[in-house]
């Protein structure tokens, strides 16, 4: 079972002071599978924001209001608990390696044919109702290197994911980011190295949970000034 996580921005503050403090032995630890990947999936963001909170207290931060070391906020979030696969002609591609889920994605379980789209017929495609069938639809802009047919290929992908599923082929790095809504099919962003463009056949399994006003936080700590006397 393959689990994906978003990532939650926290605010770090140090003192340091005549200790030396170990950060790799602090990046190893929130790497750990304890923390969930520091995101929205059971509790991460809370077993964090916790292990700061106790962190900020040992090298003497001051909470900035009320004894407290968090600030509360309130957010949606979408996001992917569980199962997350993509198979192209039968071969398993890695998550986060080979591939990451569009944030806003809709869960979905199914196989489709690959129809491949340009900026030359994905209006035939848009309106043949057999296409709609069992169909995801197909952009490759790893060769592509104008920014402006980019942009003109992104805002066609987004035409088209309203319709149907997406397969994003591109040489630019794979980031996660965090959406607050979900999308009509899912969009999956692929790293062009991982795969050729030969491919007929796409089976996708995707699970998601919405998350509505989900409490969250930063974490805050604050260094005290020195004052040199006059």
């Amino acid at each position: 079972m393959i689990r994906f996580f978003l990532f939650l921005p926290l605010l770090f503050s140090f003192e340091i002071q005549s200790q030396t403090l170990n950060f790799s032995k602090y990046v190893d630890t929130l790497c750990s599978n304890y923390f969930m990947g520091r995101g929205y999936v059971n509790d991460g963001h809370l077993k964090t924001a916790n292990f700061l909170e106790e962190k900020f207290k040992e090298i003497n931060l001051e909470p900035l209001s009320n004894d407290r070391f968090t600030q509360d906020f309130y957010i949606n979030v979408n996001t992917f608990p569980d199962t997350v696969e993509l198979k192209l002609d039968g071969k398993s591609l890695i998550p986060g390696k080979d591939f990451i889920i569009s944030p806003q994605s809709r869960g979905l379980k199914d196989a489709f044919n690959v129809v491949k789209v340009d900026l030359n017929n994905w209006q035939s495609i848009l309106t043949n109702s057999k296409v709609h069938n069992q169909s995801i639809v197909s952009f490759n802009v790893s060769k592509i290197l104008d920014r402006d047919t980019i942009s003109m290929y992104k805002e066609l992908r987004n035409i088209l994911n309203k319709s149907f599923p997406v397969l994003w082929i591109s040489s630019e790095k794979l980031q996660w980011s965090v959406a607050d809504y979900v999308s009509n099919f899912p969009m999956i962003k692929i790293a062009s190295k991982s795969v050729n463009n030969e491919f007929s056949r796409a089976q996708i399994n995707i699970e998601n949970k919405f998350q509505k006003g989900l409490k969250t936080q930063n974490v805050i700590g604050m260094v005290n000034g020195r004052k040199k006397n006059l």
